[in-house]
């Protein structure tokens, strides 16, 4: 078995600097180890040196000799020649030179693969080679995205090729590099830290289970062991009343505007702001609306209200002057907060400064599962014509809960039925059930019993969404079977007797049709020596 893509390939891509060189990494490993052709007797195979360093692991409480059994394992694996290493194993050496090379399109490779590459082997002796140059050159941005990788991993760690103990150990390691910057160079302890802290994310695994962040926010209250912290008692909304290296977090403000800015998680975030209203209240009135704006972008509480709060603290930043300072955007974008605090101030917002807002995106916020904020939104759009909105737009509107009555009371009431272009029927038919059954309460209000073309629903029949979208399909089957076939047309029923799931429906009408006047009898005889038509053809032949 051969991998999807090959090293050489990887090597070619490398060269080029291609910007999907990661993604391919990724795909070299997930694709798997290709089976040798031929292993000579006593040869290894990568699986059983697997199986002998996980026996190693169990087998061996001693460390020193547990060590000493798995390198004698992989020693013997990494000298033989026959069968080959795997591919994978190529790319430790292309990872290390990746980061030497140190151009834009290798660093962000390198960072990609840290960030979400599976750590298999291979790939796992570049990626902690690359931390051990990292750290000698005090590049605090790989080093941070490797910290975080290492600790998070050990959470993780369970049934991966690189065993907990490896994942321990790199991870107590990062703690040890941090805390000696924050010893010997404070300047740069909060620098790294923010590297670090900023890839964390509220779940998978949880931050509370992490190691670095709880070092970093609670290593004054000296409740934790070498696996983890114990903080039950301790007032974990006080971010910095048991802060590691207190001092250095007060020399300059950029580190945490950097983390506020960036942070993936809401601790993070919530340490920066806390520690920037202590300790820089002078430069937080001097920030610029670029920053503020920015951060209305993070899908993160703190920061929002930390955004509300620097707003509403400023005479500068007045509602009415906001537009002017290239606000309105972000703060709109708080409509969608995830604090109530955030939503509240953006809603009184809304209502002074944006009632221009296109009825594209009310629909989006009628439907944003923020009680709030959809109430503004519904009251907002229910306020304009139907025809300023647009059948479009109110089409949509009727798979919203909190929209679909008005909605239909809207589209029937706000056009006639020439202003309800096919295109838009055709949607609503393979639409939700709500548009399904308006558009079918529509077509009875506006249309006499049998009115509604026969093409209309061959169309829907045509379109191959009929068959996946059932519904849809049995619909038009229905309404299609309330009229003669000869209104159907042979022709047509005989170009569809394969559909992928109304073929039989259609046969069906053939087999019991009255009348088919434009009925091909050549073509019906051809379908004799077609097998599964061929009971279809002989009954509709001897339909006199």
């Amino acid at each position: 078995m051969e991998s999807a893509i090959q090293l050489s390939e990887i090597e070619r891509l490398a060269a080029a600097e291609a910007p999907d060189l990661a993604d391919a990494i990724i795909s070299l490993l997930d694709a798997g180890d290709p089976s040798p052709d031929h292993v000579p007797e006593g040869a290894l195979q990568f699986w059983q040196v697997l199986n002998m360093v996980r026996q190693a692991r169990h087998q061996f409480r001693d460390e020193a000799e547990r060590k000493v059994k798995i390198q004698e394992s992989w020693n013997r694996f990494l000298k033989q020649s026959d069968p080959p290493l795997p591919p994978r194993f190529g790319l430790a050496e292309l990872i290390v030179r990746l980061y030497e090379e140190g151009t834009d399109s290798s660093r962000a490779t390198v960072i990609e693969l840290a960030k979400k590459a599976p750590l298999k082997y291979g790939l796992w002796a570049g990626l902690k080679r690359v931390y051990k140059l990292a750290e000698a050159r005090l590049d605090a941005e790989t080093w941070g995205v490797l910290a975080w990788r290492f600790d998070t991993a050990y959470v993780n760690a369970s049934g991966a090729e690189v065993g907990k103990g490896t994942l321990l150990y790199l991870r107590r390691r990062v703690w040890r590099f941090l805390r000696n910057l924050g010893q010997g160079s404070p300047t740069l302890y909060p620098q790294f830290a923010v590297q670090a802290l900023r890839h964390y994310g509220d779940y998978s695994p949880s931050i509370a289970a992490t190691w670095i962040p709880n070092h970093v926010f609670f290593h004054q209250t000296h409740r934790y062991d070498a696996n983890g912290f114990q903080l039950y008692g301790v007032d974990q909304n006080d971010l910095l009343k048991n802060r590691a290296f207190d001092d250095t977090w007060k020399r300059a403000a950029a580190p945490l505007m950097y983390l506020l800015e960036t942070a993936q998680a809401d601790l993070p975030a919530k340490f920066a702001v806390q520690a920037l209203r202590k300790d820089f209240p002078e430069e937080l009135r001097k920030v610029s609306p670029a920053w503020l704006a920015r951060l209305a972008h993070r899908p993160l509480a703190s920061a929002h209200e930390f955004l509300v709060e620097t707003l509403q603290a400023s005479p500068e930043y007045h509602q009415g002057k906001l537009k002017a300072a290239g606000l309105h955007d972000a703060v709109l974008q708080l409509l969608t907060s995830p604090s109530d605090k955030a939503r509240i101030y953006a809603i009184e917002y809304a209502r002074g400064h944006a009632q221009d807002l296109a009825s594209s995106k009310l629909l989006e916020l009628a439907d944003c599962g923020h009680d709030d904020t959809v109430e503004f939104a519904v009251k907002a759009i229910q306020g304009r014509p139907a025809k300023t909105i647009g059948h479009e737009q109110l089409g949509k509107a009727l798979a919203i809960d909190s929209l679909n009555e008005w909605a239909a009371k809207a589209l029937n009431e706000g056009f006639d039925r020439n202003e309800v272009p096919e295109p838009f029927r055709v949607e609503m038919i393979f639409g939700s059930d709500e548009q399904r059954t308006w558009i079918v309460e529509w077509f009875k209000a506006k249309f006499q019993p049998g009115e509604v073309p026969v093409g209309f629903w061959k169309k829907i029949l045509e379109d191959k969404r009929s068959e996946d979208e059932y519904d849809a399909g049995e619909l038009a089957s229905e309404m299609l079977g309330q009229v003669a076939a000869a209104q159907i047309g042979a022709g047509w029923m005989l170009d569809h007797l394969d559909h992928g799931y109304w073929g039989d429906t259609i046969g069906e009408w053939l087999a019991e049709a009255e009348s088919l006047p434009d009925l091909d009898v050549e073509r019906v005889k051809g379908l004799v020596f077609h097998r599964s038509h061929r009971s279809l053809a002989l009954q509709i032949l001897g339909n006199q």
